[in-house]
């Protein structure tokens, strides 16, 4: 469990950011308005429910429906969910036993908060956000109660005037983000250099236009 969802409302310049786990996609402008605005904070919301709701849609997609029987008081969309969780990682569409089909079961209702945990990591350890600064949210409303009033585009407002007012202190403020500090910003800076020369030492490579030649493609 975890907070429930922040107010969000019509006001575009609130400064509580908020993006669903499995929006992977948001994760870079979200960091983006991290970054450059440093009053802005994140909730990083999950949803057990929904995890189920998408492995349905999978499910009725691609026909998958459980076969065996079900545990007592299971009902059948959860199997369903099982049964697509399962083939997705190359197991049997149908648990061997009731236990088996509870872990899966479980994980599936799991899932939705470990991706978010993983989500709060890559924030604080990737693009060096406080952890203050991000919370978790639980949300277990239909979509329209909170998903459809959390105006995405919000982290665009926050990162994108500050780009076109100084877009090279921006991209400053960014790449010292995503560096790091300490010797953790050492290692992956030396990492980063490495691929660079690897990448422009490579035959082909013509650093004076940048381009790759006809014959290395």
């Amino acid at each position: 469990m975890a907070y429930e969802p922040s107010y969000v409302g019509g006001e575009l310049d609130r400064k509580n950011l908020r993006m669903y786990e499995w929006q992977r996609g948001e994760l870079y402008i979200h960091s983006a308005a991290m970054i450059l605005d440093p009053e802005a904070t994140l909730e990083v919301t999950y949803e057990p429910e929904g995890r189920v709701k998408r492995l349905l849609l999978e499910a009725e997609d691609q026909s998958i429906t459980y076969l065996g029987l079900l545990p007592a008081e299971v009902t059948r969309d959860q199997g369903d969910a099982v049964a697509v969780w399962r083939s997705q990682r190359g197991k049997s569409p149908v648990a061997e036993n009731d236990t088996e089909f509870l872990h899966d079961l479980s994980d599936i209702y799991v899932d939705s908060l470990r991706e978010a945990l993983a989500t709060r990591r890559r924030f604080i350890n990737e693009y060096s956000v406080e952890p203050h600064r991000i919370r978790l949210s639980y949300d277990d409303q239909p979509y329209e109660v909170n998903y459809r009033q959390t105006k995405f585009r919000r982290a665009h407002i926050h990162a994108l005037p500050v780009i076109r007012e100084s877009p090279l202190d921006a991209r400053e403020s960014i790449v010292a983000s995503t560096r790091g500090t300490g010797e953790f910003g050492a290692r992956r800076e030396a990492r980063a250099r490495a691929v660079v020369e690897r990448v422009m030492s490579g035959d082909g490579f013509d650093p004076a236009s940048g381009a790759l030649s006809t014959a290395s493609r």
